[in-house]
Formats: C-alpha cells, sequence, structure tokens
C-alpha cells in the first residue's frame, strides 16, 4: 500500500498566500492612485515610465522603443484587488500597479522592457 499523502491544512494555504504576498513587495509592486490619465489608457503591449517613485508613481505611457520605456503591459485585470495574485500566473511579471479611484479599479502586471 503506498504511504497516504498528508493532510494539507489552513497553515499550509496560510503559508502559500503570504509567500505570494511576499513575492508581490519583493517584485516591486506600485499603487497608483493619482489623476494620471496615461495609467487608464494603458492596454497589453503598451509601454511606460514612471518619472516618479514606487511609492508615489507618476506612469507616462511612451512608444516600446523609446529608451526611457521601462516596463511593458504584460496583462490587464478590470477590478482587480489582489495584484500578488492577479500577476501570479503571468510569465515575465516583474512588478503590478493598481489604479484605484471611485467606481472604478484594475491592475496592470508589468514586465521589463528592457
Amino acid at each position: 500500500m503506498p504511504p497516504q499523502r498528508p493532510k494539507r491544512g489552513v497553515k499550509w494555504y496560510l503559508r502559500i498566500v503570504l509567500a505570494v504576498a511576499g513575492l508581490s513587495v519583493v517584485v516591486g509592486g506600485l499603487v497608483l492612485n493619482n489623476d494620471s490619465e496615461d495609467a487608464k489608457k494603458l492596454a497589453v503591449g503598451d509601454c511606460l515610465y514612471n518619472k516618479g517613485t514606487a511609492n508615489d508613481p507618476d506612469v507616462i505611457q511612451v512608444d516600446c522603443s523609446d529608451s526611457k520605456a521601462t516596463h511593458k503591459v504584460l496583462k490587464k485585470a478590470d477590478g482587480a484587488s489582489l495584484p500578488s495574485l492577479t500577476c501570479q500566473n503571468v510569465t515575465g511579471t516583474t512588478a503590478t500597479l493598481t489604479w484605484k479611484e471611485t467606481g472604478e479599479s484594475f491592475t496592470l502586471c508589468l514586465g521589463s522592457n528592457k
């Protein structure tokens, strides 16, 4: 008789969630809640430049051939509230950007454009 697989309790799943959340912090999550209209226009395949900081981003849409283009949008998920979960299966994700405004929110999964 083969050995039984161990039961996976709540603690095991909590560790997974915490690991994913920790990874998103390491990856570098950008939280955007200012009036940058460029962020709203971004779509999959577009590139951007953050002239602000990780804590206070100021995102500008730029051509992907522009030397300032630091990230490329890999996925856009409307209404996403947990960026780490939204982008965990998107290959190449190096950062996330979440837009939150009254009645509107989305998360962008971003990859390096370099």
